[in-house]
């Protein structure tokens, strides 16, 4: 549920949003996809670099779904879509996972996509207010960094992306996590 009103914030602030595609990047096993996206648009591009998270998202949306569906191997910072493809673009909690260059060059690929009235949607944790950004050290053969930003710095690569915020809100009571809308801004 604050995932579609999340959606209906997008719809509010850009009336002229259309829904036909979409794009899951870091797209998992398909949650966001099956509850949120597939909903409301009529195709969905799920980008996932992991081929057996792909694999197990075909068979959790099930063959009437995965027909609505694209599903392309790839990792987000190096994925580049096609231009004006989608209405809608998805990303949750996968910014974490990359260097600030890389999630720069994710968000620049991910908006030259969007159609001239599509909006960018991002969810990510946060850190304690008073910690401008965490990085969680690895640990064990398969663990990986995962990099806490604070919203001023979430801002500041939105900007460098060419990037403007249209709506943002905290995710929860606790404050562990924020979602934006983003748009192409007119000087990116």
């Amino acid at each position: 549920e604050p995932s579609q009103r999340l959606l209906e914030a997008g719809r509010a602030a850009r009336p002229q949003l259309q829904l036909g595609a979409a794009l899951d990047g870091g797209a998992g096993v398909g949650r966001v996809t099956k509850h949120v996206l597939l909903r409301r648009c009529e195709r969905v591009t799920l980008v996932e670099p992991c081929e057996r998270w792909l694999k197990q998202s075909r068979r959790y949306l099930g063959n009437k779904r995965s027909q609505r569906c694209e599903f392309v191997r790839a990792r987000l910072e190096a994925h580049a879509p096609p231009r004006a493809a989608f209405d809608l673009v998805w990303v949750q909690w996968c910014l974490q996972y990359l260097i600030d260059a890389h999630v720069v060059a994710a968000l620049q690929n991910l908006a030259a996509s969007l159609r001239p009235h599509g909006v960018l949607v991002l969810k990510e944790n946060r850190p304690p207010a008073d910690v401008g950004f965490r990085v969680d050290v690895p640990d064990g053969p398969h663990a990986r960094y995962d990099v806490t930003r604070s919203d001023e710095h979430h801002r500041w690569l939105f900007r460098c992306a060419g990037l403007a915020v249209e709506h943002w809100e905290l995710c929860d009571g606790s404050g562990e996590a924020a979602a934006w809308v983003l748009s192409a801004s007119a000087s990116g």
